[in-house]
C-alpha cells in the first residue's frame, strides 16, 4: 500500500453504514396506464412548463450600411 493510500485511510472517516440509499416511489398515476403525454412534441411540453418563450428581437442586418 502506497503512503498516500495509507494517509487517506487515516484522514477519512469510515463509512457509517454499508446500506446503500433507496430513493423513494414517489410515481403518480397508475402502474401500466396510457402515458398521457404522448400525444406531445417536446416543443408543446416545454410551452406547457415553461409557457410560450418570448419572442427574440431581430436585428436589421439585412440593409445595406449605404443608405
Amino acid at each position: 500500500m502506497s503512503n498516500v493510500e495509507e494517509g487517506l485511510r487515516q484522514v477519512l472517516p469510515a463509512p457509517l453504514s454499508s446500506s446503500r440509499y433507496r430513493l423513494p416511489d414517489l410515481s403518480e398515476g397508475q402502474i401500466g396506464a396510457a402515458d398521457p403525454l404522448v400525444g406531445y412534441s417536446w416543443q408543446e411540453l416545454r410551452g406547457m412548463i415553461y409557457g410560450k418563450p418570448a419572442a427574440i428581437p431581430r436585428t436589421s442586418n439585412s440593409q445595406s450600411k449605404g443608405e
